[in-house]
C-alpha cells in the first residue's frame, strides 16, 4: 500500500521529505519504508506500508525498521 508517492527530481529534497513522513509514521507504530522507481514521468519516491510478510522476515531476522 503506497501512502504517498515524492517525485523526485531533487533526489536530497525527495529524500527528506520521505525520511520525515516514515519517521512520523513509525512513531505512531506503524511500520512503512521507502521504495525508489522511475516511470515516464520521472524518479519516484514511495512511502510503502510494510507488508506482514516484510515485518515478519525483520522480526525473524532481528532487524529494526
Amino acid at each position: 500500500m503506497i501512502t504517498r508517492s515524492i517525485p523526485a527530481e531533487d533526489v536530497l529534497v525527495a529524500h527528506e521529505l520521505a525520511a520525515l513522513e516514515i519517521c512520523e509514521l513509525r512513531r505512531k507504530g506503524i511500520p512503512y519504508h521507502l521504495e525508489e522507481h522511475a516511470d515516464r514521468s520521472g524518479r519516484h519516491l514511495d512511502v510503502v506500508r510494510d507488508s506482514r510478510a516484510d515485518r515478519a522476515e525483520s522480526a525473524a531476522s532481528g532487524e529494526e525498521r
